[in-house]
């Protein structure tokens, strides 16, 4: 997930769920667009994100370790130029029409030497792929809104998100080895790449405390993205002299998947507080419900066969995902 969108939004650290006085508010409370006055607008930033992980595995059943650990790992940084585009029209003096395009996620993270890949003895010609972890998301939303002014102190909204998601997610995997092999395992380098479109909804209120003071609430929905495309095998063979099909090199198949990508739900609440005509200060809590995505469940279209022409099966990635809490001040 990403930071916001609007240059005033962003400017506020993301405080902003309380104050949404122009476009942005589509993002981040649609509520705030209700009696804006007709505006197009356009803006630009430049994110460079990163993140850290630090492995820690058991011993499996060859007794080798796949992950380096203790070692702490970051993703490569990459400059990543992002823009969206808004516009708001006004119906009346209580209706006001919205529609922006921006980007809620687009991530791309790779993890350099995180798994170790075969042991020195496996007998592979092709080495291992060095960047094993890898996952490439991006999301655009067009996002029509429609708000109401229901009196001086009260203003809800409700938004429609139509997301179009591409993803590229590259995982390490072992399969059971070839008869007559030391190791019980072998290699397989996997990856899924597809797109897909999904809907959901964001409504919101802004309620006016006093003349100087403001009350804000927005709540997504979860998204649900089914993801059609390629799950690509790459079986990464050992050399063993008299054993059949073990000639080194790889073995590949491209097999039909699908994947139900979730953007996961959130919830904001925030109050705002202007001191003085030229001062405003807002402090907003975010909760982002990243429990609610149990798995990744990958499923091969039927007749779908591996690299050693053997029957794939559906397969689940379990995620430990903890909710998330954020806190912006601006």
């Amino acid at each position: 997930m990403l930071s916001g969108v609007g240059t005033k939004a962003l400017g506020m650290a993301g405080a902003y769920v309380s104050i949404a006085d122009d476009w942005s508010a589509m993002y981040w409370n649609p509520a705030g667009i209700a009696g804006q006055r007709a505006s197009v607008n356009l803006t630009a930033k430049i994110l460079r994100p990163s993140s850290s992980l630090k492995a820690d595995e058991t011993i499996d059943a060859d007794g080798y370790l796949h992950y380096t650990n203790g070692e702490t790992f970051n993703t490569t940084k990459e400059f990543t130029p992002l823009g969206s585009v808004g516009g708001t029209y006004r119906i009346n003096r209580s209706l006001t029409a919205g529609l922006a395009v921006f980007s809620p996620a687009y991530r791309t993270t790779e993890w350099i030497g995180l798994f170790t890949g075969p042991p020195e003895d496996y007998g592979n010609t092709v080495p291992y792929p060095e960047r094993a972890w890898y996952s490439d998301l991006k999301v655009i939303d067009v996002h029509p809104t429609i708000a109401y002014k229901v009196d001086q102190k009260i203003q809800i909204g409700l938004g429609l998100s139509l997301q179009y998601a591409s993803l590229t997610m590259q995982t390490p995997n072992v399969s059971r080895s070839i008869p007559g092999y030391r190791w019980a395992r072998i290699y397989i380098d996997e990856t899924l790449d597809g797109t897909g479109l999904g809907f959901g909804l964001n409504f919101g209120l802004l309620y006016k405390l006093t003349s100087n003071m403001n009350f804000g609430f927005s709540v997504k929905t979860p998204i649900y993205i089914p993801i059609d495309g390629d799950f690509t095998q790459n079986l990464i063979t050992p050399t063993i002299s008299g054993v059949e099909g073990a000639v080194g090199g790889t073995a590949t198949s491209v097999s039909g998947a699908e994947m139900d990508l979730m953007i996961p739900m959130s919830s904001t609440v925030g109050v705002s507080y202007r001191p003085m005509k030229d001062l405003t200060v807002a402090f907003d809590v975010k909760r982002t419900h990243w429990s609610l995505i149990k798995n990744f469940n990958i499923k091969m279209d039927p007749g779908s066969k591996g690299p050693r022409e053997e029957d794939l099966r559906d397969k689940k990635i379990p995620l430990l995902y903890d909710d998330s809490a954020k806190f912006s001040f601006g």
